[in-house]
């Protein structure tokens, strides 16, 4: 067996979710069952399985990354989702991650994908939040997604942020310079309103 991952995942539990291991006859594979029990498991975005003759079972695996946590519940449990909106278990979490708030989808579960369009908008302004530029000065805390209109955030130092879901990464530019600036002023932003096309109002502290 030739077996690895991009990510957590380590050659034991590839044996165990594929139900293989070593000593199996290589004909007697059936590759697209192991393809399919590997990709049932939350965290793999991606699976490749093939023979090498004249002995070996090749298998690659690309994970999912989590770029956000789904509050579940009272809020005392978490859920992680990547940028497709593949749902992880509570294990893919890691600190620092943004709350996405508001999620309309219930019965959410590892393995599950969320059907909330609302949810949508804020894992794609995430992916772009990925830039250098964008992630060195916006750091989000959470998304409230529950207002079709606009995206409620709270950024790190506990700016609210109001962002209309249309043309959205120009305006993450124009908030990350709104915060270069305020920074540069020695001012501590409270509140900006981004559902404006214009001159969006900023609130000091």
């Amino acid at each position: 067996l030739d077996l690895s991952s991009d990510g957590k995942l380590k050659p034991a539990h590839i044996r165990e979710y594929g139900h293989i291991e070593e000593g199996m006859n290589l004909f007697d594979v059936d590759i697209k069952k192991v393809r399919k029990d590997l990709e049932s498991v939350s965290v793999v975005s991606r699976v490749e399985v093939h023979r090498k003759l004249p002995d070996t079972l090749v298998v690659r695996i690309v994970e999912r990354i989590p770029i956000a946590r789904l509050s579940q519940d009272d809020g005392s449990y978490h859920l992680a989702v990547d940028k497709e909106g593949y749902v992880m278990g509570p294990t893919s979490l890691s600190p620092g991650l943004p709350s996405i708030l508001g999620v309309k989808d219930r019965g959410l579960r590892p393995g599950s994908r969320l059907t909330d369009a609302n949810a949508d908008d804020a894992l794609a302004m995430l992916e772009m939040c990925d830039s250098a530029q964008l992630s060195r000065l916006v750091k989000i805390k959470s998304i409230d997604v529950g207002n079709p209109e606009y995206l409620d955030m709270r950024l790190m130092q506990g700016e609210r942020v109001l962002l209309s879901r249309t043309d959205v990464e120009t305006k993450l530019q124009r908030l990350a310079s709104i915060i270069k600036t305020s920074a540069e002023k020695g001012q501590k932003i409270a509140a900006v309103d981004l559902t404006m096309d214009k001159n969006p109002p900023v609130q000091y502290r």
